[in-house]
Parts: C-alpha cells; sequence; structure tokens
C-alpha cells in the first residue's frame, strides 16, 4: 500500500529556457531592426546556454539557441543591406 518513489531524476528550472525561446522568436521576428534583432537573439542564445543541465538541453532552449542564431544572420543580413541602401553603392 505505502508505495516508495524514487526520483533521482532532479527537477529543473525551465524558465530561462523558455526565455530563450521566446526571446529568439522575437529576434526573428525583429531582426529587420538592427538593434532590437540583434539584442533579442544574442540574449536567446546566452540564456539558451546557460539553461543547460549537465550534458541535456530541454526542448526550449534548442528551440531559442537555433532562433536566436538565425535571428543574429538575418540582423546582419538586413544591417549590410541597410548600409548598402544608405550609403548608396
Amino acid at each position: 500500500m505505502n508505495e516508495v518513489r524514487n526520483d533521482t531524476e532532479p527537477k529543473t528550472d525551465s524558465s530561462m529556457s523558455t526565455a530563450s525561446m521566446i526571446l529568439g522568436i522575437c529576434g526573428v521576428v525583429f531582426s529587420c531592426t538592427c538593434c532590437m534583432g540583434s539584442a533579442a537573439s544574442a540574449l536567446a542564445v546566452i540564456l539558451g546556454l546557460l539553461s543547460r543541465t549537465g550534458e541535456r538541453m530541454e526542448f526550449g532552449a534548442k528551440a531559442g539557441v537555433i532562433a536566436g542564431a538565425a535571428g543574429l544572420f538575418l540582423s546582419a543580413v538586413f544591417g549590410t543591406i541597410w548600409i548598402i541602401f544608405l550609403t548608396g553603392v
């Protein structure tokens, strides 16, 4: 009747991985504005890497790192386009 539960897997706080995923999505959406997209994407990558527990990475953290990297790339592309457009090269 009395069951003994042995939960050896530690509970992880996924708030940083969720924040990473949300910031990564915002970084991709706002990548056409160089400052907002770059800042959100950089924070997404940092939070995603910091939320890693041991060797495992939660889904939200993986999605945040991938979306953050994509947002940084898109911000660089759009920034280059804006510089070319503004200088008239």
